[in-house]
């Protein structure tokens, strides 16, 4: 199982080096998927969209707000209004797509980027 992000499915500005590394994360599911099918062992990634209660997203809401000159806070509010559900996801919400991806019901998903962001990237 891998972690990706949907900045692995869609390019953004201010950071093209975490976009570069999540499209990685996905190339290299793919590729171990192939390579390990043999053994039937799967391969998949997790691509969470915006978790706002998290360490990393309270660092991100800093510095945007920072380069940006907008409080934290608000960087925050803003996010969370760009996915279709109009909130922001759980880390027990992401936790419960792994858990599945990681049983034997989910033995016939391979290869696959599993977007989890409440509709934020949609294509």
């Amino acid at each position: 199982m891998n972690c990706s992000s949907g900045a692995g499915r869609r390019g953004a500005a201010m950071v093209a080096a975490y976009v570069a590394s999540k499209f990685g994360i996905i190339g290299l599911t793919q590729s171990l998927s192939v390579e390990l099918a043999k053994h039937r062992i799967t391969v998949n990634a997790y691509c969470p969209g915006h978790i706002t209660s998290t360490p990393m997203w309270d660092f991100l809401a800093d510095r945007f707000g920072e380069l940006n000159g907008v409080a934290p806070a608000r960087i925050k509010e803003n996010v969370v209004h760009e996915a279709a559900l109009d909130r922001s996801g759980t880390p027990q919400e992401v936790a419960g797509l792994v858990a599945y991806l990681a049983t034997d019901e989910a033995a016939f998903i391979t290869g696959e980027s599993v977007l989890i962001d409440g509709g934020l990237v949609r294509f």
